[in-house]
């Protein structure tokens, strides 16, 4: 909605899926901003921090910034999100790595506090030792509003990578809690 802000916060774990064997191994935190410049169009901003698995407890880790525009196409239900992003590291090279992934997002009621959101994405990351090759991201979410201002929700994402394409999946699990202010 118009001048309003939302803060969120949540937390992913990446993993690969191959032949009936599942692996995480990316773990990250993230915080997201986002506010409403009218109302259908708002500005979202992004600070996420990941980490390989075996990195978790050493502190050290990958550091990413995102800002996008997202669009209501039918409002509180079909949305368009356009995040475009760059990583960068204290003192290391950042490999000119870019990324941006149109979204899709839907959500759609299941009763009055509970909403099913699916979403489809379709991820573009370019850097020196990036493939070349888009993935495409189907997700899963469950989002419960035990009031006007707070969501609490969970996603399972399967993502597919063009390059490997029926050679396996990624997957992720996110979870976390959004504040409408």
């Amino acid at each position: 909605p118009e001048r309003s802000f939302q803060i969120t916060a949540g937390y992913s774990s990446l993993g690969y899926g191959y032949d009936g064997e599942n692996e995480s191994f990316l773990r990250s935190l993230d915080i997201q901003l986002g506010y409403g410049v009218s109302q259908r169009v708002s500005l979202i901003a992004r600070y996420q921090k990941a980490w390989f698995a075996s990195e978790w407890a050493e502190g050290s880790g990958e550091n990413f910034l995102y800002f996008g525009p997202e669009i209501q196409l039918k409002q509180d239900r079909i949305s368009f999100f356009l995040p475009i992003g760059t990583k960068f590291s204290s003192g290391e090279d950042d490999d000119g790595y870019f990324e941006f992934t149109p979204t899709f997002n839907f959500s759609l009621p299941i009763g009055k506090k509970v909403f099913f959101n699916p979403a489809v994405e379709l991820g573009f990351i370019f850097c020196e030792y990036c493939s070349e090759k888009p993935w495409l991201g189907i997700d899963l979410g469950l989002g419960v509003r035990p009031n006007e201002r707070v969501t609490i929700f969970a996603e399972y994402d399967l993502v597919y990578s063009f390059e490997d394409f029926g050679e396996g999946h990624f997957y992720m699990i996110n979870g976390g809690i959004a504040f409408r202010i």
